[in-house]
Protein backbone atom coordinates (compact mmCIF):
# COMPACT_ATOMS: atom_id res chain seq x y z
CA UNK A 1 0.00 0.00 0.00
CA UNK A 2 2.81 2.40 0.89
CA UNK A 3 4.51 1.66 -2.45
CA UNK A 4 1.28 2.26 -4.37
CA UNK A 5 0.83 5.63 -2.65
CA UNK A 6 4.38 6.68 -3.46
CA UNK A 7 3.93 5.65 -7.10
CA UNK A 8 0.75 7.68 -7.26
CA UNK A 9 2.49 10.66 -5.70
CA UNK A 10 5.35 10.53 -8.19
CA UNK A 11 2.99 10.09 -11.12
CA UNK A 12 0.58 12.87 -10.22
CA UNK A 13 3.36 15.28 -9.38
CA UNK A 14 5.20 14.76 -12.65
CA UNK A 15 2.33 14.17 -15.07
CA UNK A 16 -0.98 15.14 -13.45
CA UNK A 17 -2.80 15.60 -16.73
CA UNK A 18 -2.16 12.20 -18.23
CA UNK A 19 -3.01 8.65 -17.22
CA UNK A 20 -0.29 6.77 -15.36
CA UNK A 21 -0.22 3.17 -16.49
CA UNK A 22 -0.53 0.70 -13.67
CA UNK A 23 -0.89 3.38 -10.98
CA UNK A 24 -4.24 4.16 -9.34
CA UNK A 25 -5.65 7.65 -9.92
CA UNK A 26 -7.55 10.15 -7.78
CA UNK A 27 -10.75 8.08 -7.76
CA UNK A 28 -8.90 5.07 -6.39
CA UNK A 29 -7.17 7.25 -3.83
CA UNK A 30 -10.51 8.60 -2.63
CA UNK A 31 -11.82 5.04 -2.39
CA UNK A 32 -8.78 4.07 -0.31
CA UNK A 33 -9.40 6.98 2.05
CA UNK A 34 -12.95 5.71 2.59
CA UNK A 35 -11.77 2.15 3.22
CA UNK A 36 -12.69 0.63 6.60
CA UNK A 37 -9.31 -1.10 6.56
CA UNK A 38 -6.85 1.01 8.54
CA UNK A 39 -3.80 0.03 6.52
CA UNK A 40 -5.47 0.98 3.25
CA UNK A 41 -6.64 4.33 4.59
CA UNK A 42 -3.34 5.16 6.27
CA UNK A 43 -1.35 4.39 3.13
CA UNK A 44 -3.59 6.66 1.08
CA UNK A 45 -3.37 9.45 3.66
CA UNK A 46 0.42 9.09 3.75
CA UNK A 47 0.58 9.38 -0.02
CA UNK A 48 -1.60 12.50 0.09
CA UNK A 49 0.60 14.08 2.73
CA UNK A 50 3.69 13.42 0.58
CA UNK A 51 2.01 15.08 -2.40
CA UNK A 52 0.72 18.01 -0.30
CA UNK A 53 4.18 18.70 1.05
CA UNK A 54 5.50 18.78 -2.52
CA UNK A 55 2.94 21.41 -3.52
CA UNK A 56 0.09 19.31 -4.95
CA UNK A 57 -2.96 21.37 -3.92
CA UNK A 58 -5.55 18.75 -4.78
CA UNK A 59 -3.81 16.35 -2.42
CA UNK A 60 -3.79 18.97 0.35
CA UNK A 61 -7.53 19.55 -0.02
CA UNK A 62 -8.33 15.83 -0.02
CA UNK A 63 -6.12 15.30 3.01
CA UNK A 64 -7.82 18.18 4.85
CA UNK A 65 -11.27 16.78 4.06
CA UNK A 66 -10.20 13.37 5.34
CA UNK A 67 -8.81 14.86 8.55
CA UNK A 68 -12.07 16.76 9.18
CA UNK A 69 -14.09 13.60 8.58
CA UNK A 70 -11.93 11.83 11.18
CA UNK A 71 -12.32 14.55 13.77
CA UNK A 72 -8.96 16.27 13.35
CA UNK A 73 -10.05 19.78 12.41
CA UNK A 74 -6.82 21.24 13.81
CA UNK A 75 -4.77 19.04 11.49
CA UNK A 76 -6.95 19.95 8.52
CA UNK A 77 -6.64 23.64 9.27
CA UNK A 78 -2.85 23.39 9.44
CA UNK A 79 -2.68 21.49 6.14
CA UNK A 80 -4.73 24.20 4.41
CA UNK A 81 -2.75 27.05 5.98
CA UNK A 82 0.53 25.52 4.80
CA UNK A 83 -0.86 24.86 1.32
CA UNK A 84 -2.25 28.40 1.03
CA UNK A 85 1.29 29.79 1.13
CA UNK A 86 1.95 28.22 -2.27
CA UNK A 87 0.89 29.76 -5.57
CA UNK A 88 -2.36 28.55 -7.10
CA UNK A 89 -4.06 27.48 -3.85
CA UNK A 90 -7.70 26.67 -4.80
CA UNK A 91 -9.40 26.18 -1.43
CA UNK A 92 -9.69 29.70 -0.04
CA UNK A 93 -13.37 29.16 0.81
CA UNK A 94 -12.63 26.04 2.85
CA UNK A 95 -9.84 27.81 4.73
CA UNK A 96 -11.97 30.92 5.22
CA UNK A 97 -14.81 28.87 6.70
CA UNK A 98 -12.46 27.18 9.17
CA UNK A 99 -10.97 30.49 10.26
CA UNK A 100 -14.37 32.19 10.50
CA UNK A 101 -15.93 29.47 12.65
CA UNK A 102 -12.89 28.61 14.73
CA UNK A 103 -12.79 25.03 13.47
CA UNK A 104 -9.50 23.51 14.54
CA UNK A 105 -8.35 26.59 16.47
CA UNK A 106 -9.21 30.14 17.41
CA UNK A 107 -11.66 32.25 15.42
CA UNK A 108 -9.59 34.41 13.08
CA UNK A 109 -11.97 36.93 11.53
CA UNK A 110 -9.22 38.89 9.77
CA UNK A 111 -7.70 35.71 8.36
CA UNK A 112 -11.14 34.61 7.19
CA UNK A 113 -11.72 37.96 5.52
CA UNK A 114 -8.39 37.68 3.70
CA UNK A 115 -9.17 34.11 2.58
CA UNK A 116 -12.64 35.03 1.33
CA UNK A 117 -11.15 38.04 -0.42
CA UNK A 118 -8.74 35.78 -2.32
CA UNK A 119 -11.69 33.59 -3.34
CA UNK A 120 -13.64 36.65 -4.47
CA UNK A 121 -10.66 37.92 -6.46
CA UNK A 122 -10.63 34.57 -8.27
CA UNK A 123 -14.29 35.11 -9.23
CA UNK A 124 -15.91 32.86 -6.61
CA UNK A 125 -19.44 34.23 -5.93
CA UNK A 126 -19.44 32.70 -2.43
CA UNK A 127 -16.26 34.64 -1.72
CA UNK A 128 -18.01 37.84 -2.80
CA UNK A 129 -20.98 36.99 -0.58
CA UNK A 130 -18.85 36.37 2.53
CA UNK A 131 -16.74 39.49 1.95
CA UNK A 132 -19.90 41.55 1.45
CA UNK A 133 -21.31 40.41 4.77
CA UNK A 134 -18.05 41.07 6.59
CA UNK A 135 -17.82 44.60 5.18
CA UNK A 136 -21.46 45.16 6.14
CA UNK A 137 -21.02 43.91 9.71
CA UNK A 138 -17.48 45.13 10.32
CA UNK A 139 -16.24 41.59 10.98
CA UNK A 140 -12.52 41.12 10.37
CA UNK A 141 -12.39 44.46 8.58
CA UNK A 142 -13.62 48.00 9.13
CA UNK A 143 -17.28 48.31 8.13
CA UNK A 144 -17.67 49.78 4.64
CA UNK A 145 -21.18 49.92 3.17
CA UNK A 146 -19.92 50.84 -0.28
CA UNK A 147 -17.59 47.84 -0.47
CA UNK A 148 -20.32 45.63 0.96
CA UNK A 149 -22.72 46.66 -1.80
CA UNK A 150 -20.02 46.14 -4.44
CA UNK A 151 -19.44 42.55 -3.38
CA UNK A 152 -23.14 41.77 -2.91
CA UNK A 153 -23.79 42.97 -6.42
CA UNK A 154 -20.90 40.86 -7.75
CA UNK A 155 -22.41 37.79 -6.09
CA UNK A 156 -25.84 38.71 -7.48
CA UNK A 157 -24.47 39.04 -11.01
CA UNK A 158 -22.96 35.54 -10.85
CA UNK A 159 -26.35 33.84 -10.58
CA UNK A 160 -27.09 30.60 -8.76
CA UNK A 161 -27.62 29.98 -5.05
CA UNK A 162 -25.06 32.58 -3.95
CA UNK A 163 -26.98 35.16 -6.00
CA UNK A 164 -30.25 34.19 -4.31
CA UNK A 165 -28.65 34.71 -0.90
CA UNK A 166 -27.08 38.01 -2.01
CA UNK A 167 -30.49 39.19 -3.24
CA UNK A 168 -32.07 38.48 0.14
CA UNK A 169 -29.23 40.24 1.94
CA UNK A 170 -29.53 43.25 -0.36
CA UNK A 171 -33.28 43.47 0.24
CA UNK A 172 -32.91 43.17 4.00
CA UNK A 173 -30.03 45.65 3.95
CA UNK A 174 -31.77 48.29 1.84
CA UNK A 175 -35.10 48.01 3.63
CA UNK A 176 -33.52 47.67 7.06
CA UNK A 177 -31.07 50.55 6.64
CA UNK A 178 -28.03 48.29 7.11
CA UNK A 179 -26.08 50.11 4.41
CA UNK A 180 -26.30 53.49 6.11
CA UNK A 181 -26.43 56.36 3.65
CA UNK A 182 -26.13 53.83 0.82
CA UNK A 183 -29.43 52.18 1.81
CA UNK A 184 -31.99 52.51 -0.97
CA UNK A 185 -35.52 51.41 0.04
CA UNK A 186 -36.73 51.70 -3.57
CA UNK A 187 -33.99 49.34 -4.75
CA UNK A 188 -34.88 46.93 -1.96
CA UNK A 189 -38.52 46.99 -2.97
CA UNK A 190 -37.67 46.37 -6.64
CA UNK A 191 -35.50 43.40 -5.75
CA UNK A 192 -38.23 42.03 -3.50
CA UNK A 193 -40.77 42.36 -6.29
CA UNK A 194 -38.54 40.43 -8.68
CA UNK A 195 -37.94 37.69 -6.13
CA UNK A 196 -41.60 37.30 -5.16
CA UNK A 197 -42.43 36.81 -8.81
CA UNK A 198 -40.77 33.40 -8.45
CA UNK A 199 -42.56 32.65 -5.15
CA UNK A 200 -39.20 32.32 -3.37
CA UNK A 201 -40.13 30.98 0.09
CA UNK A 202 -36.98 32.25 1.76
CA UNK A 203 -37.80 35.68 0.38
CA UNK A 204 -41.31 35.30 1.75
CA UNK A 205 -39.85 34.53 5.18
CA UNK A 206 -37.72 37.69 4.98
CA UNK A 207 -40.64 39.91 3.96
CA UNK A 208 -42.88 38.44 6.66
CA UNK A 209 -40.27 39.40 9.26
CA UNK A 210 -39.78 43.00 8.09
CA UNK A 211 -40.59 45.71 10.67
CA UNK A 212 -44.08 47.13 10.59
CA UNK A 213 -42.81 50.59 9.69
CA UNK A 214 -39.73 51.17 7.53
CA UNK A 215 -38.54 54.76 7.02
CA UNK A 216 -38.43 55.86 3.40
CA UNK A 217 -40.35 52.87 2.06
CA UNK A 218 -43.31 53.31 -0.24
CA UNK A 219 -45.87 51.03 1.41
CA UNK A 220 -48.08 51.28 -1.67
CA UNK A 221 -45.39 49.27 -3.47
CA UNK A 222 -44.17 47.11 -0.58
CA UNK A 223 -47.57 46.42 1.00
CA UNK A 224 -48.82 43.99 -1.69
CA UNK A 225 -45.50 42.13 -1.50
CA UNK A 226 -45.88 41.80 2.26
CA UNK A 227 -49.40 40.42 1.80
CA UNK A 228 -48.29 37.90 -0.80
CA UNK A 229 -45.41 36.81 1.41
CA UNK A 230 -47.69 36.42 4.42
CA UNK A 231 -50.09 34.33 2.37
CA UNK A 232 -47.29 32.01 1.22
CA UNK A 233 -45.86 31.71 4.72
CA UNK A 234 -49.28 31.03 6.26
CA UNK A 235 -50.01 28.27 3.76
CA UNK A 236 -46.63 26.65 4.39
CA UNK A 237 -47.15 26.91 8.14
CA UNK A 238 -50.54 25.22 7.89
CA UNK A 239 -48.84 22.43 5.95
CA UNK A 240 -46.49 21.90 8.88
CA UNK A 241 -43.29 23.58 7.67
CA UNK A 242 -41.33 24.47 10.87
CA UNK A 243 -39.43 27.30 9.13
CA UNK A 244 -42.71 28.85 8.03
CA UNK A 245 -44.20 28.50 11.51
CA UNK A 246 -41.15 30.30 12.94
CA UNK A 247 -41.43 33.11 10.37
CA UNK A 248 -45.15 33.49 11.06
CA UNK A 249 -44.46 33.61 14.80
CA UNK A 250 -41.93 36.40 14.27
CA UNK A 251 -44.41 38.30 12.12
CA UNK A 252 -47.19 38.25 14.69
CA UNK A 253 -44.89 38.68 17.71
CA UNK A 254 -43.56 41.94 16.27
CA UNK A 255 -47.12 43.29 16.04
CA UNK A 256 -48.73 41.76 19.14
CA UNK A 257 -47.95 44.68 21.47
CA UNK A 258 -49.90 47.17 19.33
CA UNK A 259 -52.57 45.01 17.71
CA UNK A 260 -55.21 42.86 19.40
CA UNK A 261 -55.67 40.99 16.12
CA UNK A 262 -51.95 40.16 15.96
CA UNK A 263 -51.98 39.15 19.63
CA UNK A 264 -54.85 36.75 18.97
CA UNK A 265 -53.18 35.36 15.84
CA UNK A 266 -49.97 34.76 17.79
CA UNK A 267 -51.79 32.93 20.58
CA UNK A 268 -53.65 30.80 18.03
CA UNK A 269 -50.41 29.90 16.25
CA UNK A 270 -48.73 28.82 19.49
CA UNK A 271 -51.80 26.84 20.53
CA UNK A 272 -52.13 25.00 17.23
CA UNK A 273 -48.50 24.63 16.13
CA UNK A 274 -46.40 25.29 19.20
CA UNK A 275 -44.90 21.81 18.89
CA UNK A 276 -43.08 23.05 15.76
CA UNK A 277 -41.59 26.09 17.49
CA UNK A 278 -38.17 26.21 19.13
CA UNK A 279 -37.75 26.78 22.87
CA UNK A 280 -36.56 30.37 22.42
CA UNK A 281 -39.76 31.47 20.70
CA UNK A 282 -41.93 29.63 23.21
CA UNK A 283 -40.18 31.42 26.07
CA UNK A 284 -40.55 34.71 24.21
CA UNK A 285 -44.27 34.04 23.85
CA UNK A 286 -44.52 33.25 27.56
CA UNK A 287 -42.94 36.60 28.40
CA UNK A 288 -45.22 38.49 26.03
CA UNK A 289 -48.28 36.61 27.19
CA UNK A 290 -47.43 37.23 30.85
CA UNK A 291 -47.09 40.93 30.24
CA UNK A 292 -46.01 43.43 32.88
CA UNK A 293 -47.98 41.94 35.77
CA UNK A 294 -46.27 38.62 36.45
CA UNK A 295 -46.22 37.52 40.06
CA UNK A 296 -42.82 37.04 41.78
CA UNK A 297 -43.16 33.27 41.35
CA UNK A 298 -44.07 33.63 37.67
CA UNK A 299 -41.00 35.79 37.19
CA UNK A 300 -38.78 33.19 38.89
CA UNK A 301 -40.20 30.48 36.65
CA UNK A 302 -39.64 32.60 33.55
CA UNK A 303 -36.04 33.39 34.53
CA UNK A 304 -35.45 29.65 34.91
CA UNK A 305 -36.83 29.10 31.41
CA UNK A 306 -34.63 31.87 30.04
CA UNK A 307 -31.58 30.28 31.61
CA UNK A 308 -32.43 27.03 29.87
CA UNK A 309 -31.39 28.88 26.70
CA UNK A 310 -27.95 30.01 25.56
CA UNK A 311 -26.40 32.52 23.20
CA UNK A 312 -28.63 33.94 20.50
CA UNK A 313 -31.60 31.90 21.71
CA UNK A 314 -31.38 33.57 25.13
CA UNK A 315 -31.08 37.03 23.58
CA UNK A 316 -34.00 36.41 21.23
CA UNK A 317 -36.29 35.57 24.15
CA UNK A 318 -34.74 38.29 26.34
CA UNK A 319 -35.86 40.82 23.73
CA UNK A 320 -39.44 40.40 24.94
CA UNK A 321 -38.57 41.67 28.44
CA UNK A 322 -39.08 45.21 27.19
CA UNK A 323 -42.66 44.90 28.46
CA UNK A 324 -41.62 43.78 31.96
CA UNK A 325 -38.73 45.74 33.56
CA UNK A 326 -38.92 43.69 36.77
CA UNK A 327 -38.50 40.43 34.86
CA UNK A 328 -35.61 41.89 32.89
CA UNK A 329 -33.89 43.09 36.07
CA UNK A 330 -34.44 39.72 37.75
CA UNK A 331 -32.88 37.93 34.79
CA UNK A 332 -29.85 40.25 34.93
CA UNK A 333 -29.53 39.81 38.70
CA UNK A 334 -29.45 36.06 38.20
CA UNK A 335 -26.82 36.28 35.44
CA UNK A 336 -24.64 38.62 37.51
CA UNK A 337 -24.94 36.34 40.54
CA UNK A 338 -23.75 33.33 38.51
CA UNK A 339 -20.84 35.44 37.22
CA UNK A 340 -19.81 36.44 40.75
CA UNK A 341 -20.78 40.11 40.54
CA UNK A 342 -23.93 40.05 42.67
CA UNK A 343 -24.60 38.36 45.99
CA UNK A 344 -28.06 39.70 46.66
CA UNK A 345 -31.48 38.22 45.99
CA UNK A 346 -32.69 37.86 42.39
CA UNK A 347 -36.10 39.41 42.97
CA UNK A 348 -36.48 41.93 40.15
CA UNK A 349 -36.32 44.88 42.56
CA UNK A 350 -33.75 47.63 42.14
CA UNK A 351 -31.57 48.17 45.19
CA UNK A 352 -28.09 49.44 46.00
CA UNK A 353 -26.49 45.98 45.64
CA UNK A 354 -27.97 45.59 42.15
CA UNK A 355 -26.87 49.07 41.05
CA UNK A 356 -23.33 48.48 42.30
CA UNK A 357 -23.14 45.06 40.64
CA UNK A 358 -24.36 46.35 37.29
CA UNK A 359 -22.06 49.37 37.38
CA UNK A 360 -19.07 47.21 38.31
CA UNK A 361 -19.79 44.73 35.53
CA UNK A 362 -20.21 47.50 32.94
CA UNK A 363 -16.98 49.14 34.07
CA UNK A 364 -14.98 45.90 34.07
CA UNK A 365 -16.19 44.97 30.60
CA UNK A 366 -15.83 48.29 28.80
CA UNK A 367 -19.57 48.85 28.50
CA UNK A 368 -19.76 52.47 29.70
CA UNK A 369 -21.48 53.64 26.52
CA UNK A 370 -23.92 50.71 26.40
CA UNK A 371 -24.84 51.12 30.08
CA UNK A 372 -25.24 54.90 30.15
CA UNK A 373 -29.03 54.55 30.22
CA UNK A 374 -28.90 53.23 33.78
CA UNK A 375 -29.83 49.93 35.44
CA UNK A 376 -33.47 49.96 34.38
CA UNK A 377 -32.88 50.58 30.69
CA UNK A 378 -33.35 47.76 28.21
CA UNK A 379 -30.07 48.67 26.47
CA UNK A 380 -28.09 48.21 29.70
CA UNK A 381 -29.72 44.87 30.43
CA UNK A 382 -29.13 43.56 26.94
CA UNK A 383 -25.49 44.69 26.91
CA UNK A 384 -24.86 42.77 30.14
CA UNK A 385 -26.76 39.72 28.90
CA UNK A 386 -24.80 39.67 25.63
CA UNK A 387 -21.53 39.37 27.56
CA UNK A 388 -22.77 36.64 29.89
CA UNK A 389 -24.76 34.19 27.77
CA UNK A 390 -22.14 33.27 25.16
Amino acid sequence: MRRRSLLLAACLLTAPAIACAGVPGWDQLKADLASPTADVHDAAASGLRDMAEKGQHKAAVLLAEDLVARGDAAGARQVLIEASAREGFPAWMKLGDMLATGAGGEVDAKGAFDAYGRAAAAGNPWGHLRVARMYRDGTGVEADAGQSLHHFEAALAAGGEAADMARRDLIGGHLGGKFGSFSDPEAGTRLASDAMGTQDMKMAFLLARLPVEIPGVDEAALGPLREKALSLVSAAAEAGDPAAVAALFDHWAARARTSREAEASLAELVRDQGALLDASRLVKFGIQDGGARMSPQERRDMVAKLEGLTGKDYLNAFGATGINPNLRLQAIQSLLAKAGYYDGKADGLLGLLTIKAMNRFCRHNGLAAECKGGPLSYATGRAIAERLVF
